[in-house]
């Protein structure tokens, strides 16, 4: 609880050293956790190059929060609908996955289907690296477990088959739960999924 600090990537991902000569006087006085919602495009470009290995600015935004005394959160989504850029990296699409075009007046991007399975095996992968990295609540406040969806929002998904969205919920959420054990997981709430479906 509190106030909180935001990168929210829908155009470029936040400069570290801008963003923190910026924002320094607020995280210190007034903020408790820093809310990195990032396309998963960015957090690993290429299959197993993670940002949190290989990206120096999202380093340098992480131990910029840190350093001043906040906690993290995360979203990581895949549809890049009103984004800059596609929201899945090109190896997805490109190992065979099933994908439709996300319209919006400036963009056409590509996204996969939830319920698709080398979708489902490339994001098992990630998740499961994600939460070897972050799965701490010494440093992490919480992850969304459910990012599907447009900016991961939980609104606007669209399957291959329409009848399994409860199915893509609860392997969705159950990989974030299996794997984040000691961070909390949030879930935004959304009609598309249905309260019912929310509640159990």
């Amino acid at each position: 609880m509190g106030w909180g600090m935001y990168d929210d990537a829908s155009g470029e991902v936040q400069n570290a050293d801008t963003y923190w000569k910026a924002q320094d006087t607020a995280a210190r006085k007034y903020a408790s956790f820093f809310y990195v919602r990032w396309r998963w495009s960015d957090m690993e470009p290429e299959e197993g190059k993670y940002a949190w290995k290989y990206n120096d600015n999202f380093k340098k935004l992480i131990q910029g929060a840190l350093d001043r005394g906040l906690k993290l959160s995360f979203r990581v989504y895949d549809n890049g609908q009103d984004n800059l850029r596609p929201g899945t990296p090109k190896f997805v699409r490109e190992a065979g996955a099933k994908g439709y075009h996300v319209r919006s007046e400036k963009i056409n991007h590509w996204t996969p289907f939830p319920d698709d399975p080398i979708f489902q095996e490339k994001w098992t992968n990630f998740v499961k690296a994600f939460a070897a990295e972050f799965d701490n609540p010494d440093i992490v406040d919480f992850v969304d477990g459910f990012s599907i969806g447009a900016l991961g929002e939980a609104h606007s998904i669209r399957l291959m088959d329409s009848s399994k969205l409860r199915q893509v919920f609860d392997w969705y959420t159950s990989l974030y739960s299996d794997n984040f054990k000691h961070v909390l997981v949030a879930l935004p709430f959304n009609g598309q999924v249905g309260f019912d479906t929310e509640k159990k």
